[in-house]
């Protein structure tokens, strides 16, 4: 897919250290770009969140969870999922290791 430079360079960094793992295989792609993906979205929806706070305004006036914490929650959830199955957590890298 089309990653925007910050993407690439993730991308770059993560298939390094798979690579260096020896767990990488050319069907691991889509799960790498979706990690990728993922995380940018992360990093994105976080830096909105320190912006505006976890709070926000409704158009009611009312105070509501800022959606952006809601997308920087679920983003990092699937991150972790992914790095897991890559074996890039402490646990799930023993787990690899041993294999």
């Amino acid at each position: 897919g089309d990653l925007a430079e910050g993407g690439k360079a993730v991308w770059i960094d993560t298939a390094t250290k798979l690579a260096k793992m020896r767990v990488m295989s050319d069907a691991d792609t889509a799960a790498l770009e979706m990690y990728v993906r993922s995380w940018i979205r992360y990093l994105d929806a976080s830096a909105k969140v320190d912006k505006t706070g976890i709070l926000i305004v409704s158009p009611n006036g009312y105070p509501i969870q800022n959606p952006a914490l809601a997308v920087a929650n679920k983003t990092q959830e699937q991150c972790l999922k992914i790095l897991t199955e890559f074996g890039l957590t402490p646990s799930s890298r023993t787990r690899v290791n041993r294999e």
